[in-house]
Formats: structure tokens, C-alpha cells, sequence
């Protein structure tokens, strides 16, 4: 009997691709987390702390040991945006980082996506019993890992700036996913699109009132 946490246990057909009870949930915690976030709501890190739970489930099954150390870091960060959103609560929080540390953040991501996407693609070298050839997209896809490694943290310290890393990480996806015709995610993606706009949106206004008060 299969139980909820296995992969094989499917919840409907979206688009031709199997959607299992698993993966339901995890989008809809992923979903609801960052609902929340886009609120400027403090419960994002509990919510998006069990969607990286499950999500870590779900890697360990279909075997992206990449994607599992990006969960490790998801739950690391986590931890440390709930405790400081806890300590910053009533005060004015929201700001943006400064045109060098920009600078900064534009560069750490391109180094890394490059050193990554070296490594990803080349993995298969190293491991050669798990990975039977190189990543697919390897270089995109790590472009994706490191805006989100970096929206992650800017969004602990409640920067504006993670959710133009945010925009950026979607619209890569989507495209990303809709050319490989996995047009279930590339919704996904259209759907975090949506409300990372928002998102923007809207902590740019509360940011503004905040500051002329």
C-alpha cells in the first residue's frame, strides 16, 4: 500500500504529467508560504520551513541530490529570517540594499552560476553510478539556484531587492520548464510570478508609508 510520502502516489494528470499527493502539497505550502511572504507576514518561515521538508522528500526520490542541499540551506535560512523578523517586528523594517552591495550581489550570482553550472555539468564525471550523462541546462539552472540562494537571504533581512531576484528567478523558469514542455512547473512558475509582483509591489508601498511617517 502506498502511503502519502511516496512519489508513486498520484493525485491526477495535469498537462499529461502525473502530480502526486506529495508534490500537491509541497506547491501549495511553497504556495501559501509565499503568500505570506508577500504580506510581509511573519508566518513564510514556518510555512515555507515544511514545504523545504517536503520538497527534500520529494528530491530524495526522483534523486536531485543538488536540489537536496538546496533545501539544507532553505531550512538554515529559515531559522534565521523567523528569528529576525521576530526581533524586528513593529520596527521600520523593510529597506534596500545599497548600490555596492548591489554590485556585490550581481557578481557573486554570475560567479556562481558559472562555478556551479561547471560543476553540475560535469558531475556525472565524478559520480559516474548516479549521474549517467551531464545536467541538462546546467548553466540556467544554476543561474535559477543562485538568485534564489540570494532572494532567500535578502528576504531574511527583509530587503526589497529579493523579490526583483524573485521576478528574475521566475520569468527564467518558466521559460526554462515551457521549453522543455514541462508546462505543469512552467505554471508554477507563472504563478510565483504573479505574486513575487506583488509582492514587489507592495512592500515597496508599506516601505514608502513607513518612511514618511
Amino acid at each position: 500500500m502506498m502511503h502519502f510520502f511516496d512519489i508513486k502516489n498520484i493525485a491526477f494528470t495535469a498537462l499529461g504529467l502525473p502530480v502526486s499527493y506529495l508534490e500537491l502539497v509541497t506547491f501549495l505550502f511553497g504556495l501559501l508560504s509565499t503568500y505570506l511572504a508577500s504580506r510581509n507576514n511573519i508566518l513564510n518561515w514556518p510555512t515555507g520551513i515544511i514545504n523545504a521538508v517536503l520538497y527534500f522528500i520529494v528530491c530524495i526520490q526522483i534523486r536531485l541530490y543538488i536540489e537536496l542541499f538546496m533545501q539544507v540551506y532553505i531550512l538554515i535560512v529559515s531559522g534565521y529570517g523567523w528569528r529576525n523578523w521576530k526581533t524586528t517586528r513593529g520596527e521600520n523594517i523593510i529597506t534596500t540594499i545599497s548600490i555596492r552591495n548591489r554590485i556585490i550581489l550581481a557578481a557573486s550570482i554570475i560567479i556562481g552560476t558559472i562555478a556551479f553550472g561547471f560543476f553540475a555539468e560535469n558531475l556525472y564525471l565524478l559520480l559516474p553510478s548516479i549521474f549517467v550523462g551531464p545536467a541538462p541546462d546546467a548553466f540556467i539552472n544554476s543561474f535559477i539556484m543562485m538568485v534564489s540562494i540570494a532572494a532567500f537571504l535578502l528576504l531574511a533581512k527583509r530587503k526589497l531587492e529579493c523579490w526583483i531576484l524573485w521576478i528574475t528567478g521566475s520569468v527564467v523558469g518558466a521559460a526554462l520548464t515551457f521549453k522543455n514542455h514541462y508546462y505543469f512547473l512552467s505554471i508554477e512558475y507563472i504563478i510565483f510570478l504573479g505574486l513575487a509582483l506583488y509582492a514587489l509591489y507592495y512592500w515597496n508601498r508599506q516601505m514608502k508609508n513607513e518612511q514618511d511617517q
